[in-house]
């Protein structure tokens, strides 16, 4: 971002410099938003290479505005449509309203405030009154079949992949494509919001003002319902789920008489989609660029996953989907069985995708360097074998080096894990890497995971590169 511009559009559209700016923390996007404090009061800048995703919320917000929705106002924009400012709505979100609950069930005052945003969601997705108004929007302007396979992959390769899930792709890719086809010929069609949930409405009083609508398009009104009510870090309760869906529902068939049959039949397909849209964003925000609010959602979003799947026949309807659902409710229910300290330990190759990814909230842990030990792959007798095979075992312990080292790693890692261990982490990481993550690596893992068991210690252990080793 470049301050200097933002601080000349301050002065062409409100006739003032800022006395002081304020970065604000980045989110689930890659726009950098500053707040800049005036004599006036306070305005947003924003930076967003996008020129597509900025030309959609300027002209949708104008949209909005002319249509009495409390959205942003767009205050001037950069000629290279890259900055932009709009009207500042403060830093109180309804999710952070909603986590500082102490009970699950909502209280009155936070189960209106879901009413009222359903009542203005509403009004988002029937203010379209031609097709035309979807010409404001970013392309594609329709949820057609091509972007729900979008967000079907999205969650294949940023989830699936990434979990080291088990399908056949062929076969899931047939389940894709019927989900896909099935949703893309909904009739209940409106402005879909995109990702209508709780932090993008920003709270002043009770007054709630709605944010990150850019992504919007035509598609079907159940998404943003449940992007609303089955938020997995909201975690409402099934009864407070099913009060306001009736709610927004009644509301509907004010408008459009005699929907509810229709709106219902369909839901749970719309449902599913979205589940697992938001695991790929998880995912990808969470697991890659290891922002700490996806990886917490992982556990409630899988939760969230098996209720739906426990609840309609999707098993025979989507036969190689439900495989990876039921080896994701698996790996959650290990985890929930496996409470206390648990110790990750992974072999893995430096040169064949590099340091192991944390895929917990904990983040960190120790990694070891296993190149300077003797290597016996450089051997012809060894080189198809692997760290635990009994002849490089026995090499390995010939060597003085190997050991010592194996004994000063476990000197420094026993100390760390009785540590955590009494102060409540539930997490230590370990990574032993080598050149190809054959040899070295899996025997100093092997070793290290044998004394940690053989003192008590819980542990997990993976072999990166060889993961049919068990």
């Amino acid at each position: 971002m470049n301050i200097d511009i933002i601080k000349k559009l301050c002065l062409e559209h409100l006739n003032e410099q800022p006395e002081q700016i304020e970065k604000i923390p980045q989110s689930g996007s890659n726009r950098i938003y500053v707040r800049l404090h005036l004599k006036r009061g306070t305005v947003i800048g924003v930076f967003n290479p996008n020129l597509d995703e900025n030309r959609a919320f300027t002209n949708l917000s104008n949209a909005f505005i002319q249509n009495h929705l409390s959205v942003p106002q767009i205050l001037g924009i950069d000629k290279s449509n890259q900055y932009y400012l709009c009207t500042d709505h403060g830093n109180t979100t309804l999710f952070d309203l909603i986590n500082k609950r102490t009970e699950q069930q909502l209280n009155p005052e936070l189960r209106d405030l879901y009413k009222q945003s359903l009542v203005d969601l509403m009004e988002f997705q029937l203010t379209p009154k031609s097709e035309d108004f979807y010409r404001l929007c970013d392309t594609p302007q329709h949820f057609d079949q091509r972007t729900i396979l979008w967000d079907l992959h999205y969650f294949k390769y940023n989830f699936l992949k990434y979990k080291h899930i088990q399908f056949n792709e062929y076969n899931l890719e047939n389940d894709f494509e019927q989900l896909s086809k099935k949703i893309a010929i909904l009739p209940l069609q409106g402005f879909m919001y995109r990702d209508f949930q709780s932090r993008n409405i920003m709270m002043e009083g009770n007054k709630a003002t709605y944010i990150d609508f850019q992504g919007g398009r035509k598609g079907p009104l159940q998404y943003d319902v449940v992007s609303f009510l089955w938020q997995a870090r909201a975690n409402l309760c099934q009864s407070d789920k099913d009060e306001l869906l009736h709610f927004y529902t009644s509301k509907l068939e004010e408008k459009r008489p005699k929907t509810t049959d229709t709106f219902m039949r369909d839901f749970n397909s719309v449902l599913l989609l979205r589940l697992l849209q938001v695991l790929g964003a998880y995912g990808y925000r969470g697991l890659y660029e290891r922002k700490n609010h996806f990886i917490k959602s992982i556990p409630n979003a899988i939760v969230q996953l098996e209720e739906c799947w426990n609840t309609n026949d999707f098993n025979t309807e989507y036969p190689e989907l439900n495989r990876c659902v039921q080896q994701l409710v698996a790996d959650k229910k290990r985890v929930v069985e496996q409470s206390g300290l648990m110790i990750n330990i992974t072999s893995f190759s430096f040169i064949n995708g590099g340091y192991p990814t944390d895929e917990t909230e904990h983040g960190g842990g120790y990694i070891f360097d296993c190149r300077g030990l003797p290597n016996p792959g450089r051997e012809v007798e060894y080189k198809l074998l692997t760290g635990k095979n009994q002849k490089v075992i026995d090499y390995m312990l010939q060597r003085n080096e190997v050991q010592e080292f194996i004994d000063n790693a476990y000197t420094i890692l026993e100390r760390h894990a009785t540590n955590y261990k009494e102060r409540g982490f539930d997490v230590l990481n370990i990574g032993f890497g080598c050149t190809g993550g054959q040899h070295r690596s899996i025997y100093c893992a092997e070793s290290i995971n044998k004394r940690f068991q053989d003192n008590g210690f819980k542990t997990k252990l993976w072999h990166r590169e060889f993961p049919e080793i068990k």
